[in-house]
């Protein structure tokens, strides 16, 4: 009997010993399923949240939302606060583009401005966002705010009948809309500009003659005195060229060389016409290893008072040699250099010149260079030295540019040069 009972106890220790095996065992398997679902959740989750930031950063909005909505719900089951919150910035970050695009393309620049700035800030919360269209936005949308409040200043002058003031905010509206691309507006630009140049001249026909009776003592100098609306209106234009300033030129009445204009003068302010004096010194800046645009160039020309007779003629030599001087180099100048120094030592001992002469139909200002290694003179944009260059054989030693043997014989033996009137030497 005893032994029965020692028995029972027995199978029951071992039964309570497989039943808690087993609730072990299932409580542990429960435990491994639920981190396992809740992992699960978190990855659907986080994956959700990975995608809508994809889509947003691409600008698909709707796609985004939809991501998202998925991602908060499953935030919410798992109570994930951290997660919320982040969805709420990319919910919130998320409607403010959609509003600035509803605002750019309602062409309310400068709300859609504000709004894409606002929406960078918001995305500098969010880690790893690409920024990227953001920023493309914003940069587009403050060029065509600035562009827009141009020609709408434009508008307000053209309206009152001041065209020269409506140019210069029309020309600079112009040309952001060329970088833009934005052809419709450019258009719709460059009407305005040519009916406002079109009135400009109208009204110089019928200005009365000036009375000079009340002033005995003009000052011929004047003359080359530019407008400062005019030589704002050369500068818009001139910038709005583009120049690669590594390349020379060696013709100027190729584009876009012959598009620079210089000076008061209308039909004779192009660089085709009175361009050589900018361009010999466009050219030996490149070769000083200082380059400039054009537009900065005849600017300066025009604001010192150096253009002959409003750009007619030209520059005046002196204006050259002052303007390369202020840049910093050490620049000797000589007037009618053939009957005081020799031209070629003097060209030899410089790091670049800029030589003028009078020929049979007007003068011409060239930029020279010494070149040691093939030993010869290069000239650049002179038909004269290319002729001469030709004569001699010496067209395959440069690319640019003419190569001779000696200016000084170059001047002496063509017979349309009469004399050299001017050498700027740059040391």
């Amino acid at each position: 009997m005893q032994q029965e009972r020692r028995k029972h106890k027995h199978r029951w220790a071992e039964t309570v010993v497989v039943i808690c095996i087993i609730l072990i065992f299932a409580t542990l398997s429960g435990v491994f399923l639920w981190r396992n679902h809740i992992n699960k959740l978190h990855d659907e989750m986080n994956e959700h949240l990975e995608t809508a930031i994809s889509y947003l950063e691409q600008g698909d909005y709707s796609a985004t939302l939809t991501e998202i909505d998925d991602a908060l719900i499953l935030a919410q089951k798992l109570r994930d606060e951290d997660a919320i919150y982040k969805i709420e910035i990319i919910i919130n970050l998320t409607e403010t583009q959609v509003y600035a695009d509803e605002l750019f393309f309602m062409q309310d620049y400068q709300a859609a401005l504000e709004e894409y700035l606002i929406a960078a800030d918001k995305a500098s919360g969010i880690p790893s966002f690409n920024t990227y269209l953001i920023e493309t936005k914003i940069a587009e949308t403050a060029k065509r705010a600035e562009a827009a409040s141009l020609f709408s200043q434009g508008e307000q002058y053209y309206s009152n009948e001041k065209y020269t003031h409506a140019l210069i905010y029309f020309y600079s509206a112009k040309q952001i809309f060329l970088e833009l691309d934005d052809h419709q507006n450019m258009d719709l630009t460059q009407a305005r500009i040519d009916v406002s140049e079109q009135k400009i001249a109208e009204m110089k026909i019928h200005e009365p003659p000036a009375d000079d009776s009340h002033d005995n003592t003009h000052d011929n100098t004047q003359d080359d005195q530019i407008e400062h609306s005019e030589v704002i209106l050369n500068y818009l234009h001139n910038s709005s060229l583009d120049f690669d300033l590594r390349t020379l030129i060696d013709n100027q009445n190729r584009a876009p060389a012959n598009q620079v204009r210089m000076g008061s003068t209308e039909g004779m302010n192009e660089g085709w016409y009175n361009g050589c004096g900018w361009v010999a010194t466009y050219n030996a800046l490149i070769l000083l290893g200082d380059p400039k645009h054009p537009a900065v160039i005849v600017r300066n020309f025009e604001e010192s008072g150096g253009t002959v007779l409003g750009g007619v003629f030209g520059t005046y030599p002196n204006t050259i040699a002052e303007y390369i001087k202020s840049l910093g180099f050490n620049v000797d100048h000589t007037l009618f250099p053939q009957l005081t120094i020799n031209i070629d030592d003097a060209i030899k001992a410089s790091r670049v010149s800029i030589l003028a002469y009078v020929h049979t139909n007007a003068a011409h200002y060239v930029a020279v260079e010494y070149n040691e290694e093939i030993e010869k003179f290069i000239v650049y944009n002179d038909s004269f030295a290319r002729a001469r260059s030709a004569e001699l054989g010496l067209e395959s030693y440069t690319r640019t540019g003419a190569a001779v043997d000696s200016i000084a014989d170059m001047i002496s033996n063509t017979r349309d040069i009469l004399i050299s009137f001017s050498l700027i030497v740059v040391n």
